[in-house]
């Protein structure tokens, strides 16, 4: 790696980070916690309906 290049992988934190640090931010953060909660309610109601209807079909 060149001089002054940065490791898009492993970037260096803006602030210091521990573990409280970064469950507050995370909590803080729509997108980490309340969006992935609603992709995971959705994903389970629709395998429900899916299930049924196979269900209902194979009767």
């Amino acid at each position: 790696m060149s001089e002054g290049a940065v490791d898009i992988k492993h970037p260096e934190p803006a602030v210091p980070m521990d573990e409280a640090t970064f469950r507050w931010i995370m909590n803080e953060d729509v997108m980490a916690t309340e969006k992935p909660a609603e992709g995971i309610r959705v994903f389970a109601h629709d395998l429900k309906m899916l299930r049924r209807r196979i269900g209902e079909h194979l009767r």
